[in-house]
């Protein structure tokens, strides 16, 4: 019967993800067992050789304050990690809502704070097609469309190659950034986190938001998917071309 008890309350404890804190929630759970030990204990439903347990209204109301201490440290840890949940999942709406004024029928420059109105997200025009920062100017590489998609997140296209082709990581080098035939592919999603002064960070569902969209500090100014930290490559500038 006790075995089967504290089965139970370790797979609801789980299911609750109470020892995600060792600091309270290992400490609830240890006085909530010995509470219910007490408690059995001292209504007689339990007796251990070689362990001195009187038996009695003491005890057994000692093990129901324990037990209640326990459930308390238990619980008010679960509604903080709720409330965690809650915050991070208003977050993500309330990106959303700021991405609402993103038309998708219009196009977009993407500039970067570090190198501010000097450089643009572009391609080579090339065999290559590859992603690059190119010298500000009235390129068709540098029109890009954001397409909403499925659950929050954008599919980049622009001008140059059209719909066929979208801004995607490479499965070979996952920090690399190329243009590929456009597809059901998490590689292609992307999700735009507002940041300071209207700007934004961007991230891709495959790598998730570990790994922003960068510029090399070099000469070159090459794209990849940098670790993501405060770095001014990362802060993006998102202006509708008229």
């Amino acid at each position: 019967m006790t075995s089967v008890l504290i089965y139970d309350f370790f797979q609801k404890a789980e299911i609750m993800d109470i020892p995600t804190n060792p600091n309270i929630s290992y400490v609830a759970v240890v006085l909530f067992l010995l509470g219910l030990f007490l408690f059995l204990s001292g209504i007689k439903v339990i007796q251990i050789e070689k362990v001195t347990v009187s038996s009695g209204f003491k005890t057994w109301l000692i093990g129901i304050i324990l037990m209640i201490v326990g459930s308390i440290l238990g619980f008010s840890k679960i509604s903080i990690n709720n409330n965690q949940k809650n915050a991070e999942t208003s977050q993500e709406i309330d990106s959303s809502a700021n991405l609402s004024k993103f038309n998708s029928d219009i196009w977009y420059r993407f500039t970067n704070n570090f190198l501010k109105d000097t450089k643009a997200l572009d391609i080579t025009n090339d065999k290559k097609i590859k992603p690059v920062m190119s010298k500000l100017g009235n390129y068709s590489g540098q029109y890009w469309k954001i397409k909403h998609e499925k659950n929050g997140y954008y599919r980049l296209t622009n001008r140059f190659l059209g719909e066929r082709k979208a801004l995607s990581i490479s499965y070979s080098d996952k920090n690399k950034l190329i243009m590929a035939e456009t597809r059901n592919d998490s590689a292609q999603y992307w999700s735009f986190l507002p940041v300071n002064n209207g700007q934004y960070r961007i991230t891709n569902k495959l790598l998730e938001k570990g790994s922003s969209l960068d510029t090399h500090s070099g000469t070159e100014n090459s794209l990849f998917m940098g670790t993501t930290g405060k770095e001014s490559e990362q802060m993006w500038t998102l202006s509708p071309i008229k």
